[in-house]
């Protein structure tokens, strides 16, 4: 049987209320505290747009904001800290709960699309956990921004997920590339595009191989995609699936593959 998550209005000083962000609680699943946000906010303060913040009564008898962390930390930085703010205080959660109500309050704007990731992580989202367990199997780790070994494209790698493309699409990123340069979201869609189209009809191996000739990081092939698009237009990772046909067709009298364009 479903509990009913109980929560009471309160107001709480500001000083009292831990933000996740600041480090002192590193495995949660807030947002990085973003200083531009916290200065806009100080800068554009209304106390009338304030809003509520949702908090978690820990165990331990702290607080702990689950959201609201910029608001909180532009009134810091206005030397308000001694002031109370009205919060919905929640008792009693686990930190994957609290991630759970963070994500929902969260779920339409305002937070980035890692953030979100992270803290469906926490929550234990199965498709979550499925697609970091497969990223780590092709040599590569996620994270906030792309870089080496590190994707940081974390709605391309859902989408691919989705598709059943993922570990196909890293594994080949991986030999063809290593961890050098790591593919960013147009690559990843775009090759996972082209393995769901071809599916049992492509030769992974030439696949391979004329990528290793023709592309000498993923920057390459999405610089190929992107040429298209500005000939024929569409969406870019689209084209990157239409460039890796043209590789892929170099050479080849029958069984060509098709192009997206039709």
């Amino acid at each position: 049987m479903r509990k009913n998550i109980k929560s009471r209005k309160v107001s709480l000083v500001v000083s009292d209320i831990g933000i996740y962000s600041d480090g002192v609680y590193p495995d949660g699943y807030q947002r990085s505290k973003n200083m531009a946000s916290v200065k806009r906010i100080a800068k554009n303060f209304d106390p009338d747009k304030f809003g509520m913040i949702h908090v978690s009564e820990r165990s331990d008898g702290t607080f702990w904001a689950m959201d609201g962390q910029h608001r909180l930390a532009a009134l810091t930085f206005m030397k308000w800290g001694d002031i109370k703010v009205d919060c919905v205080v929640y008792k009693g959660l686990s930190v994957p709960k609290e991630a759970k109500i963070f994500r929902g309050l969260n779920s339409v704007t305002g937070v980035k699309a890692y953030d979100r990731f992270n803290s469906a992580k926490v929550e234990g989202d199965p498709n979550v956990l499925q697609i970091i367990k497969i990223v780590q199997s092709a040599g590569f780790h996620v994270g906030r921004r792309s870089g080496e070994g590190v994707l940081g494209c974390v709605n391309a790698l859902a989408w691919a997920h989705k598709h059943g493309a993922l570990k196909e699409t890293l594994d080949i990123c991986q030999e063809v590339w290593g961890n050098d340069e790591s593919p960013d979201g147009e690559v990843v869609r775009g090759l996972g595009l082209f393995l769901r189209a071809f599916n049992g009809e492509v030769d992974i191996r030439r696949l391979i191989d004329v990528l290793q000739k023709k592309t000498a990081a993923p920057g390459k092939l999405l610089g190929k995609g992107r040429g298209l698009r500005d000939v024929q237009g569409g969406s870019t990772h689209i084209c990157v699936a239409d460039a890796a046909v043209i590789l892929y067709n170099i050479g080849l009298r029958r069984n060509k593959l098709k192009s997206f364009r039709g």
